[in-house]
């Protein structure tokens, strides 16, 4: 299901975040969001999940407005897997069970287990299954939380910088455990985040927000070293090596 937004404006106070933007967000893709510190990349995933209304603007989830759905529905419809996490003593399974809360009118039942312990199964986490979230180094936590988005069996999954503070082979494997997600459920997946190196490897489509506009959007076209430069305001250089197009400060 794709999220369209038109005409979105939001601010805190006198400073605005958004300013009058437009995009959409398709079916079926790894949207990157890409921008400084303040840029809106934070507040507007926070709109799509309605935990803050815009000023102006409208936001549809498919053909419908997303204020019209009950926070229920946006939960079954949309996962929002913040940047920092709330820790707890509770185990994996217990964390991922609560995903399922949209679904449980009085109790957890069997299909809720069996979505649980198929999610932990895809994502290679049946060890961590019994442990306690307090015992989970950084990358692992990041994919018990990419987890329990998973098991909310949403359309769109949306992530707020879910590399960041992680090591480089648990950047990548965070950020291929989205994509075959993505492949395999025709998610829509919106992600903020700061590597554009990573977004250039992964991403299928970007978002580039500037000064509280949209700079550029688009698929690999909106990725030219002539809007990063505008982007970042510093120079960089551009570089291929095979399948793959790296950026770096000039």
């Amino acid at each position: 299901m794709a999220f369209r937004v038109s005409g979105l404006s939001f601010g805190y106070g006198r400073k605005t975040i958004l300013d009058n933007i437009s995009c959409v967000f398709e079916k079926g893709q790894l949207h990157v969001l890409l921008g400084v510190n303040g840029a809106g990349k934070s507040t507007l995933l926070k709109l799509l999940d309605r935990q803050i209304k815009p000023d102006n603007g409208a936001i549809l989830l498919g053909d419908t407005p997303l204020s019209a759905f009950s926070g229920t529905e946006i939960a079954r419809r949309v996962a929002y897997v913040p940047h920092r996490h709330e820790l707890s003593s509770l185990t994996v399974a217990d964390y991922l069970l609560l995903g399922r809360k949209p679904y449980i009118s009085w109790s957890i039942g069997p299909h809720d287990e069996e979505v649980v312990i198929d999610v932990l199964k895809r994502l290679h986490l049946e060890e961590f299954a019994l442990r306690s979230l307090l015992e989970l180094s950084s990358g692992e936590l990041q994919k018990v939380a990419l987890a329990r988005a998973l098991v909310q069996d949403p359309e769109v999954v949306m992530l707020d910088e879910p590399t960041s503070n992680l090591d480089l082979k648990n950047q990548h494997e965070v950020m291929e455990l989205i994509s075959e997600e993505i492949k395999n459920r025709d998610l829509t997946a919106i992600v903020a985040m700061h590597d554009v190196n990573l977004a250039l490897r992964f991403g299928t489509a970007f978002t580039l927000l500037r000064g509280g506009s949209i700079l550029a959007a688009g698929g690999r076209e909106a990725m030219t070293l002539e809007n990063l430069r505008k982007l970042y305001g510093i120079d960089l250089q551009m570089q291929s090596f095979g399948a793959h197009t790296v950026v770096f400060a000039g």
